[in-house]
């Protein structure tokens, strides 16, 4: 079998299955757990203000609603980080990617007709992406 880090590929007598978990980047871990943290502390006091004495002005509500929508998008990525899943299984006729946190996510599926160029690069080794990576972050 080729690399087995963080791909485990598991062969069924109909198909075959490869599921590959995130790689953790700490810096947008801790930039996600401090950014939600810093929501959770100013937001509490805002809904507990709204709902002790509403307002007839609709901008504080406008105010919590993108505050809430901003810690969704932060909360997203965090938990892909910590508890996604990437599945791929490839059957006679079809293949299937599902992304999914806690067993909630979707699935793609595809004919083989629909599929182009499909390739893999047996020389894309962890140490070599690694590599290539970093020469293009700075």
């Amino acid at each position: 079998m080729p690399y087995q880090g963080r791909a485990k590929f598991h062969r069924h007598p109909e198909n075959f299955e490869v599921t590959v978990t995130p790689r953790i980047s700490w810096s947008n871990f801790f930039f996600s757990l401090f950014w939600l943290g810093g929501l959770i502390i100013f937001v509490s006091p805002m809904i507990s203000r709204l709902w002790e004495d509403p307002p007839t002005d609709w901008i504080p509500y406008a105010l919590l609603l993108a505050f809430c929508i901003g810690g969704v998008n932060l909360l997203r990525p965090f938990l892909w980080m910590l508890l996604g899943r990437e599945t791929i299984t490839i059957k006679r006729s079809v293949l299937k990617v599902r992304r999914q946190v806690l067993d909630i996510g979707f699935t793609r599926t595809y004919t083989i007709s629909q599929i182009r160029n499909l390739r893999i690069n047996p020389r894309m080794t962890p140490t070599h992406w690694r590599n290539t990576r970093n020469r293009y972050l700075w």
